[in-house]
């Protein structure tokens, strides 16, 4: 496979949320089932790669490709039931391309939040307190989000 090309299926990573201000840690297929249950854990890989195969072929219609995405569940302890929380399929927790910019082999002109990675990582060494974003990137950042969301909806933002 190239850099960027999809894989011949989905595939599902479980990670385990971090802490505030830490990244989620990947976590094995067999970790998961030990953390949550294997009844649970195969739960979670279906739903997941359910909710992402669905996703992609609707985005695919829309000349969108997702790259990847996460989703978070919880299981409520009192019931077992499995919960979707926090956002999904937003550009905070996915990562959108145009068809046409990937075909072309620029996978940086993204619908996603790589505009505000890219200033960070240009303007701070990750030391203390993150410097206030400029305007220009908080505009540039929301007109690529909503560019995403009339995309997706035909509807305009």
């Amino acid at each position: 496979l190239l850099d960027g090309s999809e894989l011949p299926e989905p595939i599902f990573t479980p990670a385990t949320k971090a802490e505030v201000g830490l990244h989620d840690e990947n976590i094995s297929f067999t970790e998961t089932e030990s953390v949550i249950g294997g009844v649970h854990a195969r739960e979670l890989r279906r739903l997941t790669l359910e909710l992402y195969t669905s996703a992609r072929e609707y985005a695919r219609t829309r000349s969108i490709i997702i790259a990847d995405t996460k989703f978070e569940f919880g299981v409520d302890p009192s019931s077992g039931d499995i919960t979707l929380g926090d956002e999904v399929l937003t550009p905070d927790s996915s990562r959108f391309w145009a068809k046409r910019s990937w075909l072309a082999g620029d996978r940086r002109d993204s619908f996603d939040k790589q505009i505000v990675r890219n200033w960070l990582a240009d303007n701070w060494n990750q030391v203390g307190e993150p410097p206030r974003l400029p305007a220009e990137i908080v505009a540039q950042t929301q007109s690529r989000y909503a560019e995403l969301v009339e995309r997706l909806t035909s509807e305009t933002v």
